[in-house]
């Protein structure tokens, strides 16, 4: 199958968040648009783990706004990502600083760019990001987790790894740190028309068997309907909030349609420059 079209890969995304059945409220954030996709899960048992969530994605989305247009290689687009995430991460840090109730507050975040024939994916956290090729699903982050880091020594199963106490316990996240990103990855991934991505909360990755959710994926041709079914799938399993977004790798389509922001990133406040585009 060729390269995406260089001067023209787009996201074709939609995008799910549900408190579910058993959290108070939802710590869960994303947005999406035809040029970045993101999702950002409040770390469970922390304070403010809404504000933190809704804190980042919409202070990236709004910095990564701001440089539309310009023409930008991989090198270039990390740069601008890595600053936009560490602004955010820094703006976590102020909230704390006014109002000290929300110390301890973090996020993950996993999200991806479209690059001339490709993608770039930056993660930190446990939140994940799939590919579907030719019916076959891949996971292309690794958590930042205790369990991930007892798989990678050979020290547990993956079987184990599942059930693992210790399975939500994050080495890395954000947190208002200065260091915090030092431990962000960021990394190009070459595309071809057809592909598909889903980024998820380990409320649903936690939950789903990988096989149900690749044959979701597979069977639904549009991804609004393949992320409001795994959502409802995921939402009557799930113990946790559940955020999915599904987005196609399009070639030659222009989508000017406004961002979406969705979970706790909707319901709180929204930089100006989100609300020039909502």
């Amino acid at each position: 199958m060729p390269p995406v079209n260089q001067a023209s890969t787009k996201l074709h995304a939609w995008g799910v968040s549900d408190i579910g059945k058993v959290r108070s409220n939802n710590q869960d954030s994303g947005y999406f648009d035809a040029s970045l996709v993101m999702v950002a899960d409040g770390v469970g048992g922390s304070a403010a783990g809404d504000v933190a969530s809704a804190t980042i994605v919409q202070e990236i989305a709004a910095a990564m706004i701001k440089q539309r247009g310009q023409e930008r290689g991989p090198a270039e687009l990390a740069r601008t990502l890595t600053v936009a995430v560490g602004q955010a991460n820094r703006q976590l840090r102020a909230i704390v600083q006014t109002e000290p109730s929300l110390a301890g507050m973090a996020t993950t975040l996993s999200g991806l760019c479209p690059l001339p024939g490709g993608v770039l994916i930056f993660h930190i956290g446990d939140s994940r990001i799939y590919l579907l090729r030719d019916r076959e699903l891949t996971q292309v982050t690794r958590d930042h987790s205790w369990v991930q880091m007892l798989l990678d020594e050979g020290l547990i199963s993956v079987d184990e790894a599942e059930s693992h106490p210790m399975r939500n316990m994050l080495l890395h996240c954000l947190t208002g740190s200065p260091t915090d990103i030092d431990a962000l990855v960021i990394h190009a991934l070459e595309v071809q028309p057809g592909d598909r991505f889903a980024i998820v909360s380990d409320g649903l990755s936690s939950y789903l068997p990988q096989e149900f959710f690749r044959r979701i994926l597979v069977d639904c041709t549009q991804p609004k309907v393949a992320a409001e079914l795994l959502s409802e799938a995921a939402v009557r399993r799930s113990m946790d909030n559940v955020t999915v977004i599904v987005a196609d790798v399009v070639d030659g389509i222009a989508d000017d349609s406004p961002g979406v922001l969705i979970g706790a990133a909707s319901t709180l406040g929204v930089p100006d420059a989100l609300t020039k585009i909502s």
